[in-house]
């Protein structure tokens, strides 16, 4: 098998010029009305879907309805998380030896995957890949007026 042979590129570096004033006045002037451009890797479809999802709850969040988000879901989601590593971190480093605690490391586990298949039902059936969930709109000038958005 015959070792390719690389050759190592030279680096040409370049200085950057200086910004002369007008440029610099005319970036701050523009403050936070400027839109962030964001470059993805068209093949990183992974990356794509979270960068189109952040825009879209962006426009939502953002834009003239000023809708807000309901953290309700997300929070019962990380106190049964929370939970589930409770009981893991007390299986794992309870103070008595093995054949003494066979029974808490037993009710440890049990307990461990019950809040994990409770934790995936949550996930599969009532969050169900939304990416935001809204809260009511405050003033009822929209058609949505008991219930927010579910995106």
């Amino acid at each position: 098998m015959a070792k390719k042979k690389s050759k190592a590129a030279a680096a040409v570096v370049e200085a950057i010029p200086e910004p002369d004033a007008n440029e610099v006045e005319k970036h701050e002037d523009m403050g936070e009305d400027a839109l962030e451009l964001l470059q993805v890797d068209v093949g990183d479809i992974v990356k794509l879907r979270q960068v189109l999802d952040e825009a879209v709850a962006a426009a939502l969040i953002d834009g003239p309805p000023k809708l807000e988000e309901d953290y309700n879901l997300e929070n019962i989601q990380l106190s049964v998380m929370f939970l589930a590593c409770v009981f893991a971190a007390l299986g794992q480093f309870s103070p008595l030896p093995f054949p003494e605690s066979r029974l808490i490391l037993g009710g440890c586990c049990i307990s461990y995957f019950i809040l994990s298949g409770i934790l995936q039902l949550v996930v599969t059936f009532v969050r169900m890949d939304a990416i935001l969930i809204t809260k009511p709109p405050k003033n009822g000038d929209y058609k949505i007026k008991n219930k927010g958005l579910r995106i």
